[in-house]
């Protein structure tokens, strides 16, 4: 396990990848591991306000009062995600766990060939104060409306 100084450093930038450190070897470059580590990304992340402008735009909405989920197709053949979480929900910690919580819960759902799209989860109100297991069901029929590939009805 890592030290507590050792996980500062790096979320500061500090160790380079691959690079070895007291508290032990830091992960490849940024684009290979998720936002948990040991788990490799299947997806990227929505960086640009253009590509939130576009999926806001273009894509299609499904709401529930627990998530609104947004959905674009793209060309880039690769599943691009953005998770939002505005000052309604709450404080930063409120937002911050919202927006933990829908990471959690996406990623039970995620199918890792989905195709190209463009995916937004936005948090409402009641988000910071469910479980992830409760969101994944919310999850499961949005991503049943929308027509995307489920990977947890793909266990079933």
């Amino acid at each position: 396990p890592r030290t507590r100084r050792g996980l500062l450093a790096h979320n500061f930038g500090v160790n380079f990848p691959g690079c070895v450190t007291a508290v032990g070897t830091c992960p490849p470059a940024a684009t290979d591991f998720s936002f948990y580590p040991g788990e490799v990304m299947r997806y990227r992340t929505l960086n640009r306000n253009w590509q939130y402008n576009r999926v806001y735009g273009r894509g299609k909405s499904y709401v529930h009062p627990h998530v609104v989920l947004y959905v674009a197709k793209n060309r880039t053949g690769q599943t691009r995600i953005g998770l939002t979480a505005t000052k309604k929900v709450g404080g930063a910690v409120q937002r911050n766990r919202a927006r933990r919580v829908m990471r959690a819960a996406l990623c039970e759902h995620l199918s890792p060939n989905c195709g190209g799209y463009d995916i937004i989860l936005v948090a409402r109100g009641q988000t910071p104060r469910l479980k992830s297991t409760q969101l994944s069901k919310t999850l499961g029929k949005l991503f049943a409306k929308a027509g995307l590939p489920d990977r947890a009805q793909d266990a079933e």
